[in-house]
């Protein structure tokens, strides 16, 4: 059974007995371990329903959230990222949820040292001797010269990916394309 805390992590259902309606849920994330399944929001108080991820999709009401939640996240995915064969891409993000959150936060992470509108293109990339091994590669395109591009993806490394990296279980890979 799920837990409910306030963000003060008081235990919401011993605080909260009877109050109706319940607002609208946001349907934000919480991390790749945990997923919000949703956040509530009332006036100065706010609640988060979350459960591990195989906990939710056994219950039909929550797993509906979940993938609501990852939809609204490819739709700004869509957006965001130039998609190569957009349908492979979209269904390898679905196959691999915690992909979302990451590329959503690396969009503006990259923008930061490439511009503030970069194109980036999402490519599925199959190992040639591995068919079964597929990777999602984000492709920032530049004109800056090689040596300049080739800082400020170190910099995106030592600032942030390498943080995260491990959130993306070998399945994304960050890299540079040339105009």
């Amino acid at each position: 059974m799920p837990h409910l805390t306030s963000s003060q992590g008081t235990d919401v259902l011993s605080v909260l007995p009877g109050l109706f309606p319940w607002p609208k849920p946001t349907g934000r994330r919480l991390d790749s371990k945990k997923v919000l399944v949703d956040i509530i929001n009332w006036p100065r108080l706010s609640i988060a329903l979350s459960e591990t991820q195989e906990e939710a999709l056994f219950r039909p009401e929550i797993g509906a959230s979940i993938i609501l939640a990852l939809d609204f996240e490819i739709q700004r995915l869509d957006e965001l990222y130039i998609l190569r064969e957009r349908t492979e891409v979209i269904q390898f993000i679905e196959e691999h949820p915690s992909l979302a959150p990451l590329l959503l936060e690396a969009y503006g992470k990259i923008a930061d040292l490439f511009g503030p509108y970069p194109h980036i293109f999402l490519e599925i990339i199959t190992d040639p001797e591995a068919a079964e091994s597929r990777q999602l590669v984000a492709f920032i395109s530049t004109i800056l010269p090689p040596n300049s591009a080739l800082d400020r993806l170190m910099q995106l490394d030592e600032d942030w990916w390498l943080e995260v990296l491990e959130g993306a279980d070998g399945n994304l890979c960050i890299t540079l394309e040339f105009e």
